[in-house]
């Protein structure tokens, strides 16, 4: 029997995605082990510029997994009703993502910004404030 479970996972995507405020995509040329250790290299520089800036980086990487699996691999032992599937949503995905030059999709993210900085210190000045009003004078919001 074709299994066709998974509904909370592909629903639990779909809000994640939707929550994105962009999305990113590396590639390279070849996918060779010197491109692909490339293609990490330059995905660790971009995490860690976007981490500067509270970036939030997230991988999104199962769909690329699936595609693959589908080009390269032939779709074995994926149900038919799958990798109709996969097929439109790949379609789907180069007309977002177009590749020139032979390229190869390395590394896919979402990006959002990181309101944990944020919260963090409106926490931090919650403390200091309630914590030195007694030993201050008041502070005034400005």
């Amino acid at each position: 029997t074709e299994w066709k479970g998974g509904q909370a996972l592909e629903l639990t995507a779909r809000i994640s995605a939707n929550a994105a405020k962009a999305f990113g995509l590396i590639t390279v040329t070849d996918l060779t082990p010197e491109n692909i250790i490339s293609g990490g290299r330059a995905m660790e520089r971009m995490w860690l510029t976007a981490t500067q800036y509270n970036i939030a980086i997230q991988p999104m990487m199962t769909p690329l997994l699936q595609f693959a699996r589908l080009s390269r691999g032939g779709g074995e032992d994926m149900p038919e009703f799958m990798k109709k599937e996969i097929v439109q949503l790949f379609e789907r995905f180069k007309a977002l993502f177009p590749l020139h030059n032979n390229r190869h999709h390395m590394f896919l993210f979402k990006l959002n910004i990181n309101i944990s900085y944020t919260v963090s210190l409106f926490q931090f000045v919650y403390h200091y404030t309630t914590n030195n009003t007694n030993k201050q004078n008041k502070c005034t919001n400005s």
